[in-house]
């Protein structure tokens, strides 16, 4: 439409001009009531709450040198931040005079320490010339929660079967003693 044609018609029924999309050439406009633009922008509000809020990363660095308590504190505090879902960017730098051999399977068998499952943003590796090892930390998503619910399902099915037939097999040879 011509802009004077716009105009006319946004007198006459009391509509407003609202751009739909500015980087067309030429850009989209629409006509809309009072009304129909307050609908448009609760729409645009709960689009946006649905959007989860951004992942916050925390740090943590220490040496090769940490004694075995601090190692366990440190490791608490990273569950509680995985409960929270934070992502945790983890540092293992080797101490000074110390040589930096083995730094990312050293900081791997760190992580399995925890007693939380985790998943990872980036695995173990090596940085800063060979002096460090770094990782980032995620929470575990429902599909590796759910794998390992099952892997647990089917080996506490296989300890209770072996029990079972122990029993079962004892049970028989009772009731042969007692015939």
């Amino acid at each position: 439409m011509h802009r004077a044609q716009v105009i006319q018609i946004m007198d006459k029924e009391g509509l407003k001009l609202v751009v739909l999309s500015e980087h067309k050439d030429p850009p989209v406009y629409r006509l809309m009531s009072g009304k129909q633009v307050h609908e448009e922008q609760l729409k645009l509000r709960e689009k946006l709450k649905a959007r989860p809020p951004p992942v916050q990363v925390k740090e943590l660095t220490f040496t090769t040198g940490i004694a075995a308590h601090d190692l366990t504190t440190k490791l608490k505090q990273v569950e509680s931040w995985l409960e929270k879902k934070h992502h945790i960017r983890m540092t293992l730098k080797s101490g000074r005079g110390q040589t930096a051999a083995n730094l990312d399977t050293t900081l791997e068998e760190m992580v399995q320490q925890m007693g939380v499952m985790v998943g990872f943003v980036s695995k173990p590796k090596v940085v800063r010339d060979g002096r460090a090892a770094m990782c980032v930390l995620r929470p575990p998503s429902a599909k590796e929660l759910s794998q390992k619910g099952k892997k647990e399902t089917a080996a506490s099915q296989t300890d209770n079967a072996t029990p079972s037939k122990t029993v079962s097999n004892t049970d028989t040879t009772d009731e042969t003693l007692q015939q």
